[in-house]
């Protein structure tokens, strides 16, 4: 059974010196921060959720029109931060123009050597805060993707005002929204917890990272004695041993900024009613079918809400919503049946893991839903053979549509499969863009300490690596002639001597290396980082 590998202790301990990087002499909450986290910056991390080809597919599933990524389009993101995800998408599509904006300048310094190093030309982040921006000096043409993950919940309202003003003049008509934030019911209970780190970090010298240490030992010295708050909410314990394993960055920005506020869906659709946006779903794919996040019973209760927001806050209550990740959509088009079947029938998906056996059993909030093993060898073996069409993929299975598609989400949703264009229309330069930008990625990573990313010009977007994954693509990038059974010896050993890959639960660091680290396995997965059009 292949094991995904992850890498972090117990507790998070702060940043090596060398990394405690933030603008020189200063405080953990600058005069311009505006109440947010500044001292260090977040995370360098990739979220196929902003990609193009997943928005789109969103939309369609959900029977609307999105903007054609095949065509030349304009994106924005807010809050870029390092703008990880923003250069990947631009390597990919250099047809389009991307534009991504933050007011932390150590984040647009990053991001500004990235694109640099990757001898991208299409795209530019600006240093700004969501009131200048919003004001028009950088607005220019409208946009057709805008993207803003996780900020509307750690900005002030001021801030979440200025957001709906640049969405109501910066969204192209049809054009699609993601935004996603920190939900009720679902963070109802850790409220008071945040609050405590918070507080408990604000009585702590240091910079940000040695803060958000000291605060979560003692919280968790707090649930260890016994308080009441803790023994009352049985979930807490759990969710701070889950906290401890995070990376110190996003524990910092998530629970240290001054002005940060879960959301109710209703009070999120009313803030961007003044913007013309209109809810086309959630890129939690789940999430969209009743049949999988509740009972017969709840679907019926649910189905009497006559109210759109509070039909889908009810939901939330059901799932017990923690985080919201949905796309919105500016006068976006509702598609007929026919429409949308034809639409979908022309996306294209290729498998992105390299299983033998094809996954037939998901987990959903519901308990778990099984797929026919027949049904599920003969999609996995078309996924796995390069990029296809779901009209090509319907064409091969004799099971009802609603059944395999319900499949082909899944696997998405899972991270086994993804959207993608035909490996016939990548273009030698894109490719070449792609490889320069993993390149200049490489360049960057000091160790494999979290999971990296690398860019794929047939995903349109990136690849997740864990950190056994970026072991072995550098000892491809640095000793290309060696054949796979060598990578294999190399890969057991760097394995075996680096302290930052976690064996998992149950498991001996022997089983980790005798499945990845063997001459079958090193091919495999080479074969596909090619087949995604990954090069040396």
């Amino acid at each position: 059974m292949h094991r995904e590998l992850r890498s972090g202790d117990r507790l998070p301990a702060p940043l090596p010196e060398a990394d405690r990087r933030g603008s020189a002499g200063e405080d953990a909450m600058s005069g311009w921060g505006q109440g947010y986290i500044t001292d260090i910056g977040y995370t360098r991390t990739h979220f196929r959720e902003l990609m193009p080809r997943y928005l789109a597919l969103t939309a369609l599933l959900q029977g609307f029109r999105p903007p054609d990524p095949d065509q030349p389009f304009r994106y924005l993101e807010l809050g870029c931060g390092r703008a990880l995800s923003l250069v990947a998408a631009a390597a990919a599509h250099p047809e389009s123009t991307f534009v991504g904006i933050d007011f932390n300048p150590e984040h647009v310094a990053s991001a500004r050597r990235l694109i640099a190093s990757a001898g991208l030309d299409n795209v530019v982040v600006h240093e700004a805060d969501f009131e200048s921006f919003a004001a028009g000096a950088l607005q220019g043409e409208p946009y057709d993707f805008v993207t803003l993950h996780g900020v509307f919940s750690w900005v002030s309202s001021d801030n979440r005002d200025h957001i709906v003003s640049i969405l109501s003049r910066c969204v192209a008509p049809g054009g699609l929204v993601f935004l996603s934030y920190n939900a009720m019911p679902g963070w109802a209970p850790m409220m008071p917890l945040q609050r405590l780190l918070r507080a408990k970090a604000e009585e702590v010298t240091g910079r940000s990272d040695q803060r958000i240490f000291e605060a979560i030992d003692f919280a968790r010295r707090l649930g260890e004695a016994k308080a009441g708050y803790f023994t009352a909410n049985d979930g807490l314990s759990a969710q701070l041993t889950r906290i401890e394993g995070q990376d110190v960055r996003y524990l910092a920005h998530e629970y240290l900024n001054q002005s940060w506020t879960p959301h109710a869906f209703p009070d999120v659709a009313d803030a961007l009613a003044p913007a013309k946006l209109g809810f086309v779903g959630s890129t939690h794919f789940p999430n969209n079918v009743d049949r999988f996040v509740m009972s017969g019973e709840l679907q019926t209760l649910v189905g009497t809400v006559s109210d759109w927001r509070l039909r889908e806050y009810t939901r939330d209550l059901v799932v017990n919503t923690v985080f919201r990740r949905d796309v919105w959509g500016r006068g976006a088009e509702r598609l007929s049946q026919d429409e949308q079947q034809h639409l979908l029938s022309r996306i294209r998906l290729v498998a992105i893991a390299d299983f033998p056996q094809p996954p037939t059993a998901f987990a959903i909030p519901v308990g778990e839903i099984r797929f026919s093993q027949d049904m599920a060898r003969i999609v996995w073996s078309a996924l796995q053979s390069g990029p296809m069409s779901i009209e090509e993929i319907g064409r091969s299975v004799a099971f009802s549509r609603e059944n395999w598609l319900d499949y082909l989400t899944l696997l998405v949703h899972a991270g086994r499969a993804h959207p993608c264009r035909s490996a016939g229309t990548v273009a030698a330069a894109t490719r070449d863009r792609a490889r320069r930008l993993n390149a200049a990625l490489q360049d960057e990573a000091r160790v494999p300490a979290v999971a990296a990313f690398l860019a794929s010009p047939l995903l349109c977007g990136a690849l997740p690596l864990d950190p056994a994954d970026q072991l072995l693509y550098r000892l491809w990038t640095d000793h290309p002639e060696m054949d796979d059974a060598s990578r294999a010896d190399r890969l057991r050993n760097a394995i075996a001597d680096h302290s930052l890959i976690a064996v998992p639960e149950g498991g001996s660091l022997e089983e980790l290396m005798a499945e990845r680290a063997n001459a079958g396995a090193v091919a495999a997965r080479l074969r596909m980082w090619r087949d995604l059009g990954i090069e040396p």
